[in-house]
């Protein structure tokens, strides 16, 4: 019987092909893909349907090995040596606060216009949108002000206290997350990208699950790292987990047939759950580590 390591490593293998391998299978996926929508009549076919499959495996394949060749570590490695990039190479904490401090600053850009749109159309779709990214925006804020000092220093408690709140409002959000799905069913609101928009969404979005989850796994393993980084990569976990939530909605929409309607809810309803288990989960995780470092003094400095 193969062991846990086989697996994980025959899996690794599947999403990291060698280059070659890797080339050839987007070279097949878009030759399927261009076969059934450049040519009329063959976006039902068993072919166009094998075609759907052989692109999201290239797709999550190009994804996969794009994270695992750490192009940042690459191009670092051919800079010329400088203290700041060495810093934010090796510090992953000083990284991941740079990346939150700017796009930060779109999340609530991204909430405040949801929250007009919302007032001004009378949409609670966009109200709902606006809450759930007002609860981010505001883990984001607390996360960023809380960082301090380096690797391995003592963490006071209010660094404690603020992965507990984070990990609170992340179950919470599941509650924005479930009236989205309440919409849906009603008919109320969406995600729609217009043209070869689409596609492009789509690659974004795998390629940040990917390498989120790659390194929310990393940091979730490892127990000497910052309170800051596992929270931070909690809070972006919940938001790609939206995205891909929302690029489901809008390919559900874009290339359903009349007559897919009851398959369209359940398989957004189902995506739903599955998204809300996650965010409850991670949320938990993140209480069971502040409440474990509450109770380590030692490791606490003061307040």
């Amino acid at each position: 019987m193969a062991s846990r390591d086989d697996i994980l490593g025959a899996l690794r293998h599947a999403l990291t092909p060698p280059a070659p391998a890797l080339a050839a299978l987007v070279a097949v996926a878009a030759a399927g893909l261009a076969w059934t929508f450049l040519l009329g009549g063959n976006q039902d076919t068993p072919v166009a349907y094998l075609s759907y499959a052989i692109s999201a495996y290239a797709l999550v394949a190009v994804c996969a090995s794009v994270a695992a060749a750490r192009p940042l570590e690459r191009l670092h490695a051919a800079l010329p040596a400088n203290p700041l990039v060495d810093r934010i190479v090796s510090d992953a904490d000083f990284r991941a606060k740079l990346s939150f401090s700017a796009s930060s600053v779109l999340r609530v850009v991204w909430c405040v216009f949801n929250a007009v749109m919302g007032v001004t159309l009378q949409s609670a779709w966009y109200v709902t949108l606006a809450v759930y990214y007002l609860f981010l925006s505001i883990m984001r804020g607390s996360l960023v002000r809380h960082l301090r000092g380096g690797e391995g220093e003592a963490v006071t408690r209010g660094e404690i206290l603020t992965q507990r709140r984070c990990g609170i409002m992340l179950i919470v959000t599941t509650v924005m997350l479930a009236g989205m799905t309440v919409l849906l069913n009603s008919h109320e609101g969406g995600f729609v990208y217009e043209g070869y928009l689409i596609y492009a969404m789509a690659a974004w979005t795998f390629y940040t699950l990917i390498s989120c989850v790659v390194r929310f796994v990393r940091v979730r393993r490892s127990e000497g790292a910052g309170l800051f980084l596992s929270s931070a990569y909690a809070v972006r976990l919940a938001e790609v987990l939206v995205s891909l939530f929302a690029l489901e909605v809008a390919m559900l929409a874009a290339f359903s047939t009349p007559g897919q309607e009851t398959f369209n809810m359940v398989t957004i309803n189902a995506t739903g759950a599955v998204i809300l288990v996650i965010l409850v989960l991670t949320g938990a995780e993140l209480l069971r580590r502040a409440n474990r470092a509450l109770r380590s003094p030692a490791e606490v400095e003061g307040r």
